[in-house]
């Protein structure tokens, strides 16, 4: 039994797809993308208050993201780290 992230997606499948995206494998990275978009635009938009504003802190966010992908510390989840 996959024991699941406090994030919602099991850890083991984080753990993988952010060592896959590490070693540059683009598909990995959108996969975390798209798991983790509505979290952090819900968190975007509560701290600016303005959909526009929100939708370019998310895009910066994983624009940002995919470039330091190798800062996140193994074994940890993606969401804290982006958040």
């Amino acid at each position: 039994m996959h024991q699941p992230s406090r994030f919602g997606m099991p850890a083991a499948e984080e753990h993988r797809l952010l060592s896959r995206a590490r070693r540059g494998e683009r598909d990995a990275y959108l996969t975390l993308v798209r798991h983790h978009v509505r979290s952090i635009y819900q968190l975007a938009f509560a701290l600016m208050r303005d959909p526009v504003d929100a939708a370019t802190v998310v895009r910066e966010t994983f624009v940002r993201g995919e470039k330091g992908i190798r800062y996140v510390a193994e074994g940890q989840p993606t969401y804290p780290w982006l958040a």
